[in-house]
């Protein structure tokens, strides 16, 4: 006896997941400009739905415009940037993410040594993925 998967329902269920995932970043989005409302809707997220590395990069953006107080307390600098190096640790092939964070160490914590390290580390990334496509090109 075989155990019968069904791909059907497994491409569905992760369209449909995305789909859930996109509607809310966007929901988020939405509210950006009324922080507030934004927490209150980010408190209520499921959590497989809060951690999910789409919004816990715009949770990172997020904390970096923060203007009430309160919320303001709630974390430190350090706290965006795990957010930041957890997203490039479990996605290392998402070069967005590595921007992210790049651009996050240099416009924010001015730690230029890290800058560099993380650059050269995305420059190795995006060297091996242009030879890939260019192996593509050639085959």
């Amino acid at each position: 006896m075989g155990c019968n998967v069904d791909i059907i329902d497994i491409i569905n269920d992760f369209e449909a997941k995305q789909a859930t995932i996109a509607f809310t970043i966007s929901s988020l989005k939405e509210l950006f400009q009324h922080e507030s409302e934004l927490w209150q809707k980010l408190q209520s997220l499921d959590i497989n739905i809060i951690t999910n590395d789409q919004v816990m990069n715009f949770l990172a953006d997020s904390l970096q415009m923060v203007n009430n107080l309160e919320q303001l307390h709630s974390f430190d600098l350090k706290d965006i940037q795990r957010i930041y190096q957890l997203l490039v640790k479990f996605h290392p092939d998402n070069i967005q993410y590595q921007l992210d964070h790049i651009l996050f160490v240099d416009n924010i914590l001015g730690d230029e040594k890290e800058v560099l390290n993380l650059t050269k580390t995305a420059i190795k990334l995006l060297d091996e993925k242009r030879r890939e496509f260019e192996a593509l090109l050639n085959s």
